[in-house]
């Protein structure tokens, strides 16, 4: 019977340290679990702050083209010069004031098309240098904001490969791709 005790409190004896063993590996993996989602959220949280803050830059480019147009308006340019710069001015106007990229290119190809309709019916009747110091100014914002897109492109390209590669896929961290 002593013999039976002794197997029956080593068995209890090994049944706790099992258990206790179980309890230790399930801290452990919930505590790496969530030290690694603080660290992915942390860096999915800075490279999405990255491609926003580009985002913003663009917008702010954009932003600045309306007073051009406004310039040029001054001289009878024509009513559809007139009306295409309206209509720029309140799309301008109506973006949010956190835009996506898509809602900035669209913006984008309206200003192209707003500076056809405007150019061709302002040309002849302006002073030709300040045509042309309106036109500069005009491409040296579209260059600022084409190299703030290239930079949102990339950022975008970093952020997106960084929520697909592990170990952000297993933390579901609710970021969406760029």
């Amino acid at each position: 019977m002593a013999q039976n005790n002794n197997k029956d409190n080593r068995l209890e004896q090994s049944r706790r340290i099992t258990t206790v063993g179980c309890i230790g590996v399930i801290v452990l993996l919930v505590l790496i679990y969530v030290i690694g989602l603080a660290g992915v959220k942390s860096d999915l949280g800075a490279k999405h702050a990255r491609a926003t803050e580009i985002l913003a830059r663009m917008q702010s480019h954009l932003d600045r083209t309306p007073g051009i147009f406004d310039r040029m308006l001054v001289f009878d340019c024509g009513d559809d010069a007139v009306r295409a710069v309206e209509s720029y001015k309140q799309s301008v106007g109506t973006l949010k004031e956190k835009a996506s990229f898509e809602e900035l290119e669209s913006l984008y190809r309206q200003l192209e098309q707003t500076w056809t309709e405007v150019s061709a019916g302002c040309a002849g009747e302006m002073d030709k240098e300040v045509f042309i110091g309106l036109k500069t100014e005009l491409e040296g914002i579209q260059n600022r904001y084409n190299v703030e897109k290239g930079n949102f492109a990339k950022a975008a390209a970093i952020f997106n490969e960084t929520l697909n590669q592990f170990p952000a896929t297993i933390f579901n961290t609710g970021y969406k791709p760029l």
